[in-house]
């Protein structure tokens, strides 16, 4: 009888982290003409679900008894990070915030392999005028002064603190000799090419994506565990 035939079902929609394992629904809900709503079974025309590639993807299936198709939308989207920490700084001074910003723009995008070592000096070179570093204030000893790459110890200091919330193996890392300002008391890693570096070991059994960002007045550093490179 038409009153209890399928009047319509609504297309769906569902979201899911990259690579992360997902089946397409076995039924979907529909109205009927008497208005109420029942599950029926659902057959894919294909039942391949790829979630390596980030954005949207449209599943269609059929339904006996119904005539049209049906859609589920799914969007895969970016998987967020493990850890991420952020600090300030002066954007009035713009040596040091060259710095800052060449600094991070080397880290952006490096990957490690689970249990390869990640060395900040190695990373980020020689902090030298040709490289485009510039005079800022750094510390040397125990009093302040002008020095080619000011400001390239916050970078490293940022991203010793989010390696630390990752709980990652840190094998190498060195306290200034005075405080600094931005990050807390005793959670700052300076570093001086080539005698002193920061350093750590991707201990996880993924592969490790770092992604620093800065904007405005503030630098960034996020840390994603990938399933696959």
């Amino acid at each position: 009888m038409k009153e209890t035939s399928i009047y319509s079902i609504a297309d769906i929609t569902a979201t899911v982290t990259q690579n992360e394992d997902y089946s397409l629904p076995i039924t979907f809900q529909a109205k009927l003409y008497n208005s109420d709503i029942i599950e029926v079974a659902v057959q894919w025309n294909s039942a391949v679900v790829d979630t390596s590639i980030i954005g949207l993807s449209i599943h269609d299936g059929t339904v006996d008894g119904y005539g049209r198709a049906i859609k589920l939308n799914l969007t895969v989207i970016e998987p967020g990070p493990i850890a991420e920490y952020s600090t300030r700084f002066d954007s009035t001074l713009v040596n040091r915030t060259e710095n800052i910003r060449l600094a991070a723009k080397a880290l952006d995008g490096k990957v490690l392999a689970p249990g390869e070592r990640f060395s900040f000096n190695e990373s980020v070179g020689r902090r030298t005028a040709e490289a485009g570093y510039r005079e800022a204030l750094i510390i040397d000893g125990n009093k302040f002064t002008l020095g080619l790459g000011g400001g390239v110890c916050q970078v490293s200091s940022n991203l010793y603190n989010a390696v630390i919330l990752a709980h990652l193996e840190i094998l190498e890392r060195h306290r200034h000799s005075l405080l600094v300002d931005y990050v807390p008391p005793g959670q700052d890693a300076t570093v001086s090419f080539p005698s002193l570096d920061f350093s750590f070991r991707n201990s996880t059994d993924a592969y490790l994506l770092i992604r620093s960002l800065v904007k405005g007045n503030i630098l960034t550093f996020q840390l994603y565990r990938q399933a696959k490179h």
